[in-house]
């Protein structure tokens, strides 16, 4: 998932590396440990914001203005002894934290250039292919092999354009240069936002006796800069819903005994939606065979080894959406004899995963040179 709790909220972190102790199997790569804030007996609060804008940048020296970067970081804390006035002091025995985090950044689209058809392209008109094109309703066959007959002038006739072609070329994005390639400035802006609670409740019952509960939620939502308008962009929305849990409970039983109790919950909701979402690309356009139902978006479409951006979603999905859930209970008792320290335990997880993925429901389009190229020479044809 997506959450990361505030750093206002994290007392001390350890990052193991290796050799991992029991206690953390079915753990690979690194291991960050971490170990939240607690109240004291001192109301204590704070509020912060980290800025970075693009008012405050200087200008490249190639650059004649400055991108759109707009980060902002801000939220609040507040700490201490839990009292109800009339009802409970919590003084040298229950504390509360908590944690309100908002972050939000606002992004230009890179200043790339995107490769889009050349208008004469899209009107059948290859004269600047430079390679000829031939008409696959040709085809013979020959003693040799097969062979083609090219297309007069290297111009197919709009009559044999199919009708789902003749529907998607007016929402393709007009072309800012001549050039057959990086023909077009990539568009948009990006944003990211994102709020998140985090609260935790300490109390002591004596000494040897204390029990904590953490509490996180949060919301995240991205959306990519679209590159190019319409719904031929490639890019889309994602969204996140995080909520963990935890309860631990601390109990020296003795002095060179120590009891540590966790019980644990975590969820993870994940969506991504493509921006042609919902709109019955299909049906407008005239495909058929896809899914057209409230989930569908526009079909992806490669143009293969022609080095032209791809038509719609870059994966092939329209929408993606994903629970998953972790259930995690443990308990370790850590002994101290003599030189020796021993620590034993049981680490018990349940977890779930649920999700729905239309990959490709939409269609897949690959187009080669081989559909309009002479068989037997490589250097004939276009996939457009």
């Amino acid at each position: 998932g997506s959450a990361r709790p505030s750093v206002e909220t994290i007392g001390e972190f350890k990052l193991i590396r290796a050799n991992f102790n029991a206690e953390y199997g079915r753990t690979g790569g690194g291991l960050q440990i971490f170990t939240t804030r607690s109240g004291t007996n001192e109301l204590h609060g704070a509020v912060f914001d980290y800025l970075r804008n693009d008012k405050l940048d200087a200008r490249g020296f190639f650059q004649r203005t400055r991108p759109v970067n707009r980060q902002n970081e801000f939220g609040a804390s507040l700490g201490g002894p839990v009292w109800l006035p009339g009802l409970y002091n919590g003084k040298n025995r229950t504390f509360f934290y908590f944690v309100y985090s908002g972050f939000r950044f606002r992004q230009g689209a890179a200043n790339a250039l995107l490769n889009v058809l050349p208008n004469d392209y899209r009107q059948g008109n290859f004269t600047r292919l430079g390679q000829a094109i031939y008409d696959p309703a040709t085809t013979t066959s020959t003693a040799s092999g097969f062979t083609r007959t090219p297309f007069a002038g290297n111009q197919i006739p709009n009559s044999r354009f199919s009708a789902v072609s003749r529907n998607i070329v007016p929402l393709l994005p007009a072309p800012s240069s001549d050039g057959l390639f990086n023909n077009y400035v990539s568009q948009g802006r990006g944003s990211t936002g994102a709020n998140q609670a985090n609260v935790k409740i300490d109390h002591q019952f004596n000494e040897l006796n204390r029990i904590s509960g953490y509490f996180y939620i949060d919301r995240f939502t991205q959306r990519e800069p679209e590159g190019v308008p319409g719904p031929t962009t490639q890019r889309r929305a994602t969204t996140s819903r995080n909520v963990w849990g935890r309860i631990t409970h601390d109990y020296v039983i003795n002095p060179t005994t120590l009891n540590h109790i966790n019980l644990g919950y975590t969820r993870f909701v994940t969506g991504i939606e493509s921006y042609s979402l919902g709109q019955d690309w299909p049906n407008k356009l005239g495909l058929t065979g896809v899914n057209t139902g409230a989930d569908s978006s526009f079909p992806r479409v490669q143009f293969l080894a022609a080095g032209y951006d791809l038509l719609g979603d870059f994966n092939g999905n329209s929408v993606v959406k994903q629970a998953n859930n972790a259930f995690q209970l443990n308990e370790s008792l850590s002994l101290v004899r003599g030189n020796h320290n021993y620590k034993v335990g049981i680490d018990y997880r349940w977890t779930e995963t649920n999700g729905i993925d239309n990959w490709q429901a939409n269609g897949l389009f690959d187009f080669n040179a081989l559909q309009t190229g002479l068989p037997g020479n490589a250097r004939t044809g276009s996939a457009v």
